[in-house]
């Protein structure tokens, strides 16, 4: 009862203020946790490089001790390969990841890598003494198998580390997304009944405690929706990642490296797939406290901009695109928030032209009059199945999921940004033809 008292002592600024540290708390643990997940699957790749260049060097010293290797060069480069996967993962392991790894005993990762260097280093200095005469055949042989082995033994005790310390920050991160959720719940309910009473201290001020305890809701929402998609979007990567791993690993103790290398393909895809997620949060996060003045925008420039940015793509995929310039007045807003609209809405146009389709056409258009300035962005691709239109705009809504990748929240974005500047967007669609359309208020 104290609690709700003391609560409700606080102003409504105050309230909402702790509702929204709440939710950008939130936010970067899912964004920190994904950073972290991404790291635990490159440090996998580092270790399949390891084991890959390893047996590559195994079989040149075969080769070397059979007569068929006379260059000592190619033992050197070898090395050198294998040398490269632990500076990377030193280099990947900031204090954060060392005081993990500290605190549940996986710290011995980080000590296999400054042992694979000294490993390294000593083979070199090995391979030198053998080129200048100062050791035998058969002594550089021993010396040789000696690393081979050490090298072996590392790459075999590195990989449970890594994935102890991967599944444990995996587990973290849901568990402080989901307490977060919880706390920002209770919250939400303990907000609501003190704006009750102080709808009824105040009741001049009724519509603005509305508008605001209605935004509330939204956001507890979408705090409750976002960490439950990041969650399971940021897992799914890394569940197949962690599958495909195990796979690669009998794929090279069976010496099947082609097979390997298809998968660390496919490891690369999902590892990218995860990358494009963190990236939409990243923007979702920043959206809110994108702040920017509000300037004279050349929308042609901008535009012309931007499809050069996306011209490799359009030339891919073989689109011919038009620009339709027929604005007469200025137009002026933030910037960089009409840019990222125009970048979602034109990669989407690329992303979802069809396949099939023999004749891909995207098509910009601007006018303007005495109170709107309005951009086309048209295309005769796939389009939005009428079952999904109203939600369009909506967190993580994805359309044609065997057609192309993407986080869905990409025009999520855009009608946040459109927004923000006083503008709307809009939309049309059928197969073959979808417009979406932004009406920004003439400000000169």
């Amino acid at each position: 009862m104290q609690t709700i008292n003391n609560f409700g002592s606080l102003s409504v600024k105050a309230k909402l203020k702790l509702i929204n540290t709440i939710i950008v708390i939130a936010g970067v643990i899912s964004v920190v946790g994904a950073f972290e997940i991404a790291k635990g699957a490159k440090l996998h790749e580092l270790n399949f490089l390891h084991v890959k260049y390893n047996h590559v060097f195994s079989t040149n010293v075969a080769r070397f001790e059979s007569g068929f290797l006379i260059d000592t060069k190619t033992l050197s480069a070898n090395i050198r390969d294998i040398r490269q996967q632990p500076i990377d993962c030193l280099k990947i392991a900031t204090w954060f990841e060392r005081t993990l790894m500290k605190t549940i005993g996986t710290y011995d990762a980080i000590e296999l890598c400054h042992d694979d260097l000294r490993l390294g280093d000593n083979i070199l200095n090995q391979v030198q003494a053998y080129e200048e005469k100062k050791l035998t055949k058969d002594q550089f042989l021993t010396a040789l198998n000696t690393a081979v082995s050490g090298f072996t033994d590392n790459s075999e005790k590195f990989e449970p580390f890594v994935s102890r310390t991967v599944s444990l920050v995996l587990r973290i991160m849901i568990a402080l997304i989901t307490l977060i959720a919880i706390v920002a719940t209770l919250i939400g309910m303990l907000l609501s009944r003190s704006l009750g009473a102080d709808y009824k201290r105040l009741a001049k001020t009724e519509a603005s405690l509305e508008e605001r305890t209605t935004k509330l809701e939204e956001k507890n929402s979408a705090l409750e929706q976002f960490s439950y998609h990041t969650s399971h979007d940021l897992k799914s990567p890394l569940t197949s990642i962690r599958g495909l791993t195990h796979f690669v690993k009998q794929d090279i103790k069976s010496g099947n490296i082609n097979e390997a290398t298809i998968n660390v393909d496919h490891i690369e895809k999902l590892a990218y797939r995860g990358e494009e997620l963190i990236q939409d949060i990243l923007n979702i996060t920043r959206s809110d406290a994108l702040s920017e003045s509000i300037v004279e925008v050349d929308i042609s420039g901008m535009i012309d901009d931007i499809t050069d940015q996306l011209a490799l793509q359009i030339k891919e995929k073989r689109i011919h695109i038009s620009h339709n310039h027929n604005h007469t007045h200025t137009l002026r807003c933030q910037a960089n928030r009409l840019r990222q609209s125009l970048e979602n809405l034109l990669s989407n146009a690329i992303k979802y032209c069809g396949p099939t389709n023999e004749d891909k056409r995207i098509e910009t258009t601007t006018y303007s009059n005495n109170t709107e300035f309005v951009i086309k962005i048209k295309d005769n691709g796939l389009g939005i199945p009428p079952s999904q239109h109203a939600r369009v705009f909506g967190m993580f809504s994805r359309f044609h999921r065997q057609s192309a990748n993407g986080s869905g929240l990409g025009l999520y974005l855009v009608k946040k940004h459109i927004t923000q500047i006083n503008g709307i967007v809009s939309f049309t669609s059928r197969p073959g033809d979808t417009c979406f359309t932004i009406t920004l208020p003439i400000n000169e």
